[in-house]
């Protein structure tokens, strides 16, 4: 009975841990919704531009993938330098979108 007992402590420890790595990882995620529209705005989109584009459907799938993104320290670092305002930075999940973004209409196929 008492290694059952200390397996229940030790599954509820894990489990404690496991909620505050969760808790830790949403509170880090919620700094991301800033990035993506200070990245659209150094490129000279606006979010309302980008809401009001042939990409406009896709935005929404834009910002998630933001949210997720894991490059969030060179994204930083991309931000704070003003970026390139030529181009996504390659590490950009949304490199490709915003690329697109740029497009004019009769040069999309």
């Amino acid at each position: 009975m008492d290694i059952l007992v200390f397996l229940l402590v030790l599954a509820l420890i894990a489990s404690g841990i496991w909620v505050a790595r969760v808790a830790a990882g949403h509170y880090a995620l919620a700094e991301h919704p800033e990035r993506f529209p200070r990245m659209a705005r150094i490129l000279g989109f606006s979010m309302d531009g980008l809401r009001n584009s042939d990409v406009g459907l896709h935005l929404p799938t834009a910002e998630r993938l933001c949210l997720v993104c894991r490059n969030t320290e060179a994204c930083d670092a991309w931000l704070t330098a003003g970026g390139n305002p030529d181009e996504a930075p390659e590490f950009c999940p949304n490199a490709g979108y915003l690329h697109l973004a740029r497009r004019p209409l009769d040069t999309l196929d």
